[in-house]
C-alpha cells in the first residue's frame, strides 16, 4: 500500500514538473514574441523619424541629423554632379 502511496505521489510530481516546464516554455515563447514585436515597432519608428528628418531640414530632428550625420553635408552633395564624376573616371 505504502509503495503505490509512493508511486502516486512521485506522478504527481513528475506532473507538475512537466506542467511547470510547458507553463515556462509558453512563458519564453511569449516574452520573445513581445520582445521580436517592440524590435520591429521601434525599428519602423527611428526609419519614419529619420524619413522625415531628412524630408524637413529645417525641422529641429533636420538639423540635428545635418549637424550629426556627416553623410548629410548640403555643400559636398550639391558640387556633386554626374558629369564631373564621368569627367573625373575618364
Amino acid at each position: 500500500m505504502e509503495q503505490c502511496q509512493y508511486a502516486a505521489l512521485l506522478q504527481t510530481k513528475a506532473a507538475r514538473l512537466s506542467l511547470k516546464s510547458v507553463t515556462t516554455t509558453r512563458d519564453a515563447n511569449i516574452a520573445g514574441v513581445i520582445l521580436v514585436t517592440f524590435l520591429i515597432v521601434l525599428i519602423f519608428a527611428l526609419l519614419a523619424w529619420f524619413v522625415y528628418a531628412y524630408r524637413n531640414p529645417n525641422s529641429q530632428s533636420g538639423i540635428w541629423l545635418i549637424q550629426v550625420c556627416p553623410c548629410y553635408d548640403v555643400t559636398v552633395l550639391s558640387n556633386v554632379s554626374v558629369l564631373s564624376f564621368l569627367k573625373e573616371i575618364s
